[in-house]
């Protein structure tokens, strides 16, 4: 079950064992077992312990299936073959999103005298600034780049700024087209080591819609970067930065607020402290150490499919079907015991069919994910789809504005006839009014 992501707490293995001890008829129903059958249960099986696992979203269960990962690998492998990148990992970059807050951030485990009660102050009031990371196969970072809430870039903001460090604004805190924009022709080609324009660059990004502008891709193109995005939900597994580099950078940064809410007393953490935190702990977050790590976790540099092992990809079984998830049940290591045929019933009963209500299948959307998911946007073929996917989106925008102003006319032409309506029955109740009036005075 854990494989699959569907593990049981400690509370629900005694619930599970303490019905199945009932089932036997070896122990009274409603009689549950206690924590020293537990131990002694643990102490039975050391292949088992209880450990915290790794949150992991459904979207993201569901996408990185066997056939998306493959299907990924060959496409990455025609890219690199295809440019002559297979033995160039400098040329190889990965970038990536971060969202840090100025308050709120999960307190660090801190030492305390018995007895006493370990509380940590943290920032109440909370804004959201985005860093941009980038980094290469090889080893190499670029500079940060913060995005800002707010609508002006004040130089107090890039107080204790690295070389080469920059930043933006927006109107929430997170990244937007034009930014992306941006960073890339403008910070991200300004740091690319030893750049050639005959050499090409291929560069693997998340699909957010902010990073697939016609304009970008088309920059791209004429400057020989190959804009690759990853298949989606998948980031957990494909994506360096978030396998390798973000996870160490939040932990850093983490500890450097809490260090500076220690050291300054009565004071918040704000945006004007931001880029002096990053700074301090970018590098070493993105150091050459974990990019190479990260490129190699994820299979990109070198080049090599099976980094990504068959275990992270078991949870999407549960949404294939039963004769899958029966297959991913009956031929898992822990399963190796002989067990009688009572005890499967009993135990597929209590967790394989719970397993099926998450199988049913949803009919896939269409929209422009499907078509950039696991390829290179700049490559004609997926370039020209990208660009009639988006005028015939222009086109149905126009449509519906179109029909939304007919429908607004016609309601406001109801609306004057419905008035019209209102007037002449007034002047009709008026008039009838009147005659009475004069019926009543002749009387």
């Amino acid at each position: 079950m854990s494989e699959i992501g569907y593990e049981y707490t400690r509370a629900e293995v005694l619930n599970l064992a303490s019905d199945y001890a009932a089932d036997l008829g070896i122990r009274e129903k409603g009689k549950d077992l206690t924590m020293k059958w537990y131990y002694n249960f643990m102490k039975r099986w050391p292949e088992l312990h209880a450990v915290k696992p790794s949150g992991l979203s459904e979207l993201g269960a569901k996408a990185a299936s066997p056939e998306c990962i493959k299907k990924y690998f060959e496409e990455v492998e025609t890219i690199i073959d295809r440019h002559g990148l297979r033995d160039k990992p400098q040329h190889i970059f990965n970038v990536d999103e971060k969202g840090i807050n100025t308050g709120g951030s999960k307190p660090p485990n801190i030492i305390s005298a018995k007895g006493m009660p370990a509380q940590v102050v943290t920032s109440e009031r909370s804004q959201t600034i985005t860093v941009l990371g980038c980094g290469n196969a090889l080893g190499s970072s670029i500079p940060p780049y913060l995005v800002f809430p707010g609508k002006r870039l004040l130089p107090e903001l890039l107080d204790g700024a690295t070389t080469g460090c920059d930043g933006s604004m927006s109107d929430t805190g997170y990244s937007k087209t034009d930014i992306f924009n941006s960073y890339i022709k403008n910070h991200f080609t300004k740091y690319v080591q030893s750049r050639n324009p005959e050499q090409p660059i291929l560069l693997l990004y998340d699909g957010h819609r902010s990073h697939t502008s016609l304009s970008l891709i088309q920059w791209a193109r004429e400057n020989n970067i190959i804009l690759f995005v990853l298949p989606p939900h998948t980031s957990h597994l494909l994506q360096p930065m978030d396998v390798g580099c973000f996870g160490p950078f939040e932990t850093l940064y983490q500890q450097e607020a809490h260090k500076f809410m220690r050291q300054s007393v009565g004071r918040s953490v704000t945006r004007y402290d931001v880029c002096r935190m990053v700074c301090k702990v970018y590098n070493k977050a993105l150091s050459p150490q974990n990019l190479r790590s990260a490129f190699s976790r994820t299979g990109i540099y070198p080049l090599n499919s099976l980094s990504i092992s068959e275990n992270k990809t078991l949870p999407s079984l549960v949404y294939k079907g039963k004769a899958e998830i029966i297959n991913a049940q009956t031929t898992s290591e822990t399963t190796g015991e002989n067990i009688s045929a009572k005890a499967v019933s009993f135990f597929n009963k209590r967790g394989g069919e719970v397993l099926l209500a998450a199988g049913k299948a949803k009919k896939p959307r269409r929209n422009l994910s499907t078509i950039i998911a696991g390829k290179a946007i700049t490559e004609q073929e997926v370039f020209e789809k990208i660009r009639d996917y988006n005028e015939k989106s222009t086109e149905n925008q126009s449509k519906g504005r179109e029909k939304e102003r007919e429908l607004k006319k016609k309601g406001k032409i109801h609306h004057l006839m419905r008035k019209q309506v209102l007037q002449q029955f007034s002047l009709l109740h008026l008039n009838h009014i009147f005659c009475l009036h004069c019926q009543m005075r002749n009387l």
